[in-house]
């Protein structure tokens, strides 16, 4: 059984190669997710960082109050495109 920490990290690689030089971005709809800690956190922004060296940004779809939460207590509401739903974030992405 492979590490759930690196489950995250091979899905952004299989993303980066199914299409770098069309896609500039990866949408993320985290509406199922009710609560996030300091190693959701980490996940997230590791994630972002991988994309950043590849040219491309995470958006992030469906942010509940926590989540949010959790990232301004961090410092990193800013860190992250968000949007209500996905096509206000397809959106984004395109025009980036």
């Amino acid at each position: 059984m492979d590490d759930l920490a690196e489950r995250p990290s091979r899905a952004v690689e299989i993303e980066l190669a199914r299409g770098t030089h069309v896609r500039r971005g990866v949408v993320l709809d985290i509406g199922g997710v009710d609560y996030v800690d300091s190693s959701g956190l980490g996940l997230l922004f590791s994630i972002k960082k991988e994309l950043e060296d590849h040219g491309r940004e995470l958006v992030l779809v469906n942010a509940k109050p926590a989540v949010r939460s959790a990232l301004h207590l961090v410092h990193l509401e800013h860190a992250f495109p968000m949007y209500p739903d996905v096509t206000s974030a397809m959106c984004h992405v395109r025009r980036s």
